[in-house]
């Protein structure tokens, strides 16, 4: 669940659904007051919109790291976030606002099953997402920081002794660092061909000065656990042993990135379980 974006008890107004005048037909999410305005990031992602449109209003649209799109509009000034940029759950994201098509401040809140917010497209239930109750809980995953490869092509390694090739990334490609384990850098990078990720460790620092640090405790069931290197679930890499605890870097297309050290070796390997392990 994500956690509400007001840091006050709010109140709804407007349903989800609700046949009314809207250009749909119905209202295309759910609409909230509370006393206290400031709103903060519902969940982890990246900012993939920060405009002003003349029905949302100043809106921002956060990509959130589990492939969801969250829209808040009608905020009364524009974000100061910049788009691109990563924000954590419990970030500053604006004011409520009476702003565009809108009749009295309120926040209007949509949520998308899609990474790219479209009007009135792949529509989920806010209220089944969101727990309007959790107006406190932030973040504890660390903070990814942008990797830059130079002119060549880096090798990706499936552990961080860098010896057993994974992949590669391609000259000039950008993507995530999550954090560094020994030599090798935690690398978080697009699967060709799909909208699924890939994680792995690679040699070169990519412009990466303070690789991010810490994370949450991720602790298995009584069954083991396969660990794969890509969120499409391709390339299994090794397992978890039951009641085994490693670290959680992060949730990424709806799977947990975790580093755990490689049985009977000095080594670490990182990669993808289904399993929340209590993150």
């Amino acid at each position: 669940m994500y956690r509400s974006p007001f840091k006050a008890s709010s109140t709804q107004t407007t349903a989800f659904k609700k046949k009314g005048s809207w250009a749909a037909g119905y209202h295309t999410g759910v609409d909230r007051v509370s006393s206290n305005t400031a709103l903060v990031s519902p969940a982890d992602g990246t900012v993939q919109r920060n405009e002003y449109n003349a029905s949302y209003g100043n809106m921002v649209i956060i990509t959130t790291t589990d492939g969801k799109s969250i829209l808040m509009a009608h905020m009364k000034e524009k974000s100061k976030l910049k788009v691109g940029s990563t924000v954590k759950k419990g970030d500053a994201v604006g004011t409520m606002g009476n702003t565009g098509h809108s009749f009295g401040a309120h926040l209007h809140i949509e949520v998308q099953n899609s990474k790219t917010w479209a009007y009135n497209k792949n529509l989920l239930a806010p209220n089944s997402y969101i727990d309007w109750k959790d107006t406190t809980s932030k973040s504890s995953y660390p903070t990814p920081v942008k990797w830059q490869n130079g002119r060549t092509k880096e090798t990706v390694f499936e552990q961080n002794n860098l010896k057993e090739e994974l992949g590669s990334l391609s000259a000039k490609e950008a993507t995530q660092c999550y954090g560094k384990a020994g030599d090798g850098y935690i690398v978080v990078y697009e699967l060709n061909g799909t909208d699924k990720h890939k994680a792995g460790f690679v040699k070169y620092a990519g412009g990466v000065t303070k690789a991010p640090t810490a994370g949450k405790t991720w602790t298995n069931g009584s069954t083991k656990e396969t660990v794969y290197a890509d969120t499409a679930k391709r390339t299994e890499v090794g397992v978890l042993n039951p009641k085994e605890s490693c670290t959680c870097l992060g949730k990424i297309d709806g799977m947990h990135l975790v580093l755990y050290k490689v049985d009977g070796t000095s080594n670490y390997k990182c990669g993808f379980v289904a399993y929340a392990g209590g993150c």
